[in-house]
Formats: structure tokens, C-alpha cells, sequence
């Protein structure tokens, strides 16, 4: 990366920086969160100044010992949530293809259709991929 991207922000938010700012914004408390991930008090606030600072925003509102979120980290916390969960899964995905661990191919249909109509329409699929496994699933229309 150039240190343009550093200048406009750019750079992606470091994981690790988006784990230690969910702890905050759960524990609304700089020491309870670093008690939790046993790092010093010093250590989250350096790392959420540092968050705050490459967002250009302001994440938390502090008044005393109360912290609260801003319109801002109330966006970060919604959105880590997610970005966390996909980092995660793609790291299962590159373990498991290293492995070689083959995934599961689900086909969901509803009850309108029966599992006979599905097996006829995996057919194709089947002849086509024959070492994936298959599974067909009925799940109502409102779980899909």
C-alpha cells in the first residue's frame, strides 16, 4: 500500500481492533473490556483512539466512566458483527479446501415440491458431480 491510502483512510480496519471494539461497546466500559481480552486498560484506549482516528469519527461518547455509543459506533458495531463472521468463515473455507474437506451441497425446496421432483431435477447434478455429496432439504417458504 502507498501512504496515500494511509492519508484517505483507506487502509482496512485491522480485525483484531474491530474484536477489541465490540468488547467496549458490550461491556460500555474500557477496563471491563480489557479485563476480558487481558489487556491493560491503557492498551484498548490507545486502540480505540487509534480506531476513532483512521474512521475519522467519533465511536464512543464518554462522560465520566459511562461510555455510550455514538450514531457512528453504533454503524461499526452493526457492520464488525458481520465483517467478523465472514472473516471467520472464510478462514474455515481456505482450512477446509487445504484439507481438501469436501462441503456440503444443500438444496432447500419448499412443500409444493416433492422429494421425488427434486431427486429427478438433481439428477443432472448428480452425473455432473459425482463425488459431492447431496442433500435435499424441505423447509417452509417463511425459513428460506
Amino acid at each position: 500500500m502507498t501512504s496515500r491510502s494511509t492519508e484517505t483512510g483507506d487502509d482496512p480496519i485491522d480485525l483484531r481492533r474491530l474484536q477489541q471494539f465490540l468488547f467496549v461497546a458490550e461491556y460500555a466500559s474500557f477496563s471491563r473490556a480489557a479485563s476480558q481480552l487481558r489487556l491493560t486498560q491503557q492498551a484498548i484506549s490507545q486502540s480505540m483512539a487509534n480506531l476513532e482516528k483512521q474512521l475519522g469519527a467519533k465511536m464512543f461518547d464518554r462522560n465520566g466512566r459511562n461510555i455510550e455509543l455514538t450514531p457512528a459506533g453504533e454503524v461499526l458495531r452493526d457492520g464488525a458483527v458481520v465483517l467478523l463472521a465472514a472473516a471467520q468463515t472464510l478462514v474455515r473455507q481456505v482450512q477446509n479446501a487445504a484439507a481438501h474437506v469436501p462441503q456440503p451441497f444443500v438444496v432447500a425446496h419448499t412443500p409444493a415440491i416433492t422429494a421425488e421432483e427434486v431427486h429427478q431435477l438433481l439428477v443432472p447434478v448428480r452425473s455432473a458431480l459425482p463425488d459431492i455429496s447431496i442433500t435435499a432439504l424441505q423447509v417452509f417458504p417463511s425459513a428460506l
